[in-house]
């Protein structure tokens, strides 16, 4: 028969044994503080941020502005010819529309390739007269004796496509919107054309 002595060991033991699995339990369902979660949720969300605000790095396609046009090209060669210009009612290569954007098609009519390109297009609002201007270099664009190029400032990454600032003119203004635009290639004449945007601002796509 067990004396009292030995019931008491084992009732200990039990004891001990029970905050012992107790512990463990709470230690493997541990749960995440609500404010480290929301410590982690915000440092995810800022990361985002920073990296969208790095896509472009140009100034220009930061802050929105005036800027003075930074062509210096005194070349009176002819040969660099603005096709056109179009600033609404765009469309893809297969005629499907896209969202509104600037996009200029150039054409090479000399006998020598043309690089080295240069865009400054000044924005008017018809209405209020208020203006904003960019300036762009064209990384990338050649052309070669004859042939014709489209490029466009929707941010695209592909080639052909060019940054801008999403927060410039022609997107805010709701009243039509006047484009002056130079275009200049190395050792050729500038050349310059107007686009016009009518009132509304810009459109997005369906």
């Amino acid at each position: 028969m067990m004396n009292s002595t030995h019931k008491s060991v084992l009732v200990g033991v039990s004891i001990l044994a029970v905050l012992v699995v107790g512990v463990t339990l709470m230690q493997g369902t541990k749960k995440t503080s609500p404010v480290h979660s929301a410590v982690s949720s915000r440092s995810s969300v800022n990361a985002t941020i920073a990296n969208t605000a790095a896509a472009s790095s140009d100034p220009e396609d930061i802050v929105a502005g005036l800027y003075s046009s930074a062509i210096n090209n005194t070349a009176t060669k002819d040969g660099l010819q603005i096709v056109s210009a179009k600033v609404e009612d765009n469309t893809d290569s297969s005629g499907k529309p896209v969202s509104d954007r600037l996009e200029v098609t150039l054409k090479n009519t000399s006998t020598e390739t043309m690089t080295n390109f240069d865009i400054y297009y000044l924005m008017t609002d018809i209405v209020t007269k208020a203006q904003e201007g960019y300036n762009k270099k064209l990384t990338g664009l050649t052309l070669a004796p004859g042939e014709t190029k489209t490029i466009y400032f929707d941010g695209a990454a592909t080639p052909g496509h060019y940054s801008a600032n999403k927060s410039n003119l022609y997107y805010k203004a709701l009243n039509g919107v006047r484009f002056d635009i130079t275009v200049s290639a190395a050792g050729f004449k500038p050349q310059t054309v107007q686009a016009h945007k009518a009132a509304g601002g810009a459109e997005q796509k369906d």
